[in-house]
């Protein structure tokens, strides 16, 4: 039955909707948003595709457009700092990574 939900062939009853809520533990909005839109196979990139089951590919596809979905909403709500990475030519990866930690004084741990 949670198969024909997600496909769209069939719509939960409302009660049977409070109770994949409650269980589920999501709003009941998200159930009764629009669909996303789905990220094309061919803009995304898979390390080992040829390894990768239809089902897995699905699922990542899945999760990417749920992962624009929710920076979308952040970025609705929320003025985020601008994006700041530093780019060392030159250096190797080592170097670069103690410099990038020392300018976000982020330590090194």
């Amino acid at each position: 039955m949670v198969t024909a939900y997600e496909r769209g062939d069939k719509e939960p009853s409302e009660p049977t909707l409070t109770r994949l809520t409650h269980a589920l533990d999501f709003p009941k909005e998200f159930f009764l948003a629009p669909d996303l839109d789905q990220i094309p196979e061919e803009a995304s990139s898979f390390r080992a595709a040829t390894r990768m089951t239809a089902r897995q590919r699905d699922r990542a596809l899945a999760s990417g457009a749920l992962a624009l979905a929710l920076s979308d909403w952040i970025e609705e709500r929320f003025q985020l700092p601008e994006v700041a990475v530093p780019t060392y030519q030159g250096v190797d990866p080592e170097t670069a990574a103690e410099a990038v930690r020392g300018e976000w004084q982020l330590g090194q741990r």
